[in-house]
């Protein structure tokens, strides 16, 4: 199955939030992937790699084995970038944050 670019990126930005979600999740703990389960999904394997080589994660290999975790870069990026970045919470309300998915699928 062939995806177009759009949606290249629009999985490359999901996998960094939630990479970024299960890190903090998880007290800091790398998320665990094999390499067969990333060979189930070529897209999701480039994601990766794509992710890894613009440093916004660290894959840690050991075996067949991976250890995935944001880079301290890719932890800004999302903190920078995510849709809730900007809501301010006051008597149960929120403002809205601007939208910034188009520049982030440019950047990607």
């Amino acid at each position: 199955m062939t995806i177009t670019i759009r949606e290249r990126k629009e999985l490359r930005i999901q996998l960094l939030f939630n990479l970024y979600e299960y890190y903090y999740q998880n007290n800091g703990v790398s998320k665990k992937l094999t390499r067969e389960n990333l060979q189930e999904n070529k897209e999701v394997d480039l994601a990766y790699q794509y992710l890894e080589n613009k440093n916004l994660i660290h894959v840690d290999r050991q075996g067949s084995q991976l250890f995935i975790k944001p880079t301290v870069s890719g932890i800004d990026f999302v903190e920078e970038n995510h849709p809730d970045r900007n809501k301010v919470k006051t008597n149960n309300e929120s403002q809205e944050p601007d939208n910034t998915a188009q520049a982030l699928l440019d950047w990607l």
